[in-house]
This record gives C-alpha cells, structure tokens and sequence, in this order.
C-alpha cells in the first residue's frame, strides 16, 4: 500500500467523505439538543416568628402571627429587591441582573414560612448565592421589621439550610456536533486506508466468484441420472390410489 493508493482512495471517496461528516455533525447536533442544560437549584427555607416570646395562645401571639402572614407577600418581593441581591452578588462574583433572573421567593398561603430557590449553572454556584441571599434577606426582613429605637418585632430563622443538588456533567455545546462530524471523516478515511490495501476489491471477487461459479463437467458428471425405465404414475393415479387407501381405512373402522 502506498500513500499515492491511500489519496487515490480519498479523492474518489470526497463526496461520501462530505456526506458522513454531514450526517455525523447533524446526528451530534441533534444530541447536543436533547441533553438536559437546564440549571441545578438550591433551596432554604426561612422561618419568620414573634419575637416578643409571649406565649403562642396569647392575643398579641396571635395578633403578631396574623401581622407576619400577612407581610410574607412583602418579605418574598424583597428577596429580589436591590438591597438584598447587591451583597449577595458582590460576595459570591456575580452581578445584581443575572443573580435577579436565578432568584424566586415564595410564601404558601397563611404560613410564616419562606421558600427560596436559587438556580445556578454548578452545584457549588447554586448552594454559594442560595447562602448568600439566605444571610442578605434576613437582615432586609430585620430591618424592615425594627421600629427606630426599639427591637426588633420578628426573628428570621433559617429552617432548612440551603441544599446541594446533585452534580451532572453535561458538554459543552457543540462537542457532540464535533465529535459526530470528526466519527464521519475517521470511519471515510479508515474505508480509503482498506480500499487502498484491495482487500475488499479481492473479496469481493473471491465471493462473486464462489456466488456464481458454474460446476465443472466432473461435478455434473457425479449427479445420478434419472432411470428411463422407472414406473411414475400420473397424479391422476396417484389420486385414485389415495382415495382408495381411504375408503379401505373408512371400511375397516365400519
């Protein structure tokens, strides 16, 4: 085999070439869309309560309890506010705009609880920024809830630390385009290496040959002849005999 066969080979296979890299990027292509690239969340809940200690079955209890239900609509529009995301995006390297968008607070209807979920592109990311916004949201809630001069009216506890979601590789996008498109080109330039040794071309011959080979004048002389003088019988006959077998068979039972 010499390097002039090999680029022989190639030259005459260009178009096939062309062909598989084509359907090698577009089948990589269609993977790459298929896999999951959504981000991973951390989540942490917050406890808001009285912070006066009165007894729970007690009026101003009770009245207080009413006062934080109805202010977590408030508390979970603050989670994205300005005051809160700016230290939380200066601790952790990112900006205020793209902390905003991976940011949502909610709150279930007559509850004191606070749920907080952070998405983020790592595992490590989420739970980082979850922490941070868990720590800046507190001390919004805080001091919002300070009168001047006097304590504070709520405790922000957190209830549910932030959680670290599992960790999934995912390429990036446009690898597995690559890497179909460079399967193509690989399995193209493997057939012109064995195309330019003409072991397929011999083969295939050989096979051709063995395929449709006509058998020699000794072969032919080996099959046995059909006797001249055996006794055939028409099928008419042979129906006749078999009808008559039958009814012999009928009889016999009878």
């Amino acid at each position: 085999m010499r390097g002039t066969d090999v680029r022989a080979a190639l030259r005459s296979a260009r178009w096939v070439l062309v062909v598989l890299v084509l359907v090698g990027a577009v089948g990589g292509l269609l993977l790459d869309l298929r896999l999951d690239r959504s981000p991973v969340s951390s989540t942490a809940r917050l406890e808001v309560s009285d912070s006066s200690g009165a007894p729970a079955n007690s009026d101003s209890a009770q009245t207080m309890n009413s006062y934080i239900t109805n202010q977590m609509p408030t508390y979970a529009a603050i989670a994205t506010s300005d005051n809160v995301l700016e230290p939380a995006a200066t601790s952790t390297g990112t900006t205020v705009a793209a902390l905003r968008q991976e940011v949502t607070a909610t709150s279930a209807e007559d509850s004191t609880t606070l749920t907080l979920v952070v998405r983020a592109a790592t595992p490590e990311a989420a739970t980082a920024e979850a922490d941070a916004v868990v720590k800046s949201l507190s001390g919004a809630i805080t001091q919002l809830e300070t009168p001047t001069g006097q304590p504070p009216r709520v405790v922000v506890a957190t209830s549910t630390p932030p959680t670290t979601p599992a960790g999934r590789f995912v390429p990036p996008m446009g690898t597995l385009a690559a890497a179909g498109a460079l399967a193509g080109a690989l399995v193209v330039l493997l057939g012109a290496l064995a195309w330019a040794t003409t072991l397929p071309q011999r083969g295939w011959r050989r096979f051709s040959t063995w395929l449709f080979r006509r058998p020699t004048a000794a072969e032919l002389a080996r099959i046995p002849a059909a006797d001249p003088h055996e006794r055939r019988d028409d099928p008419e006959q042979a129906l006749t005999r078999m009808a008559g077998q039958w009814l012999a068979k009928l009889r016999g039972r009878g």
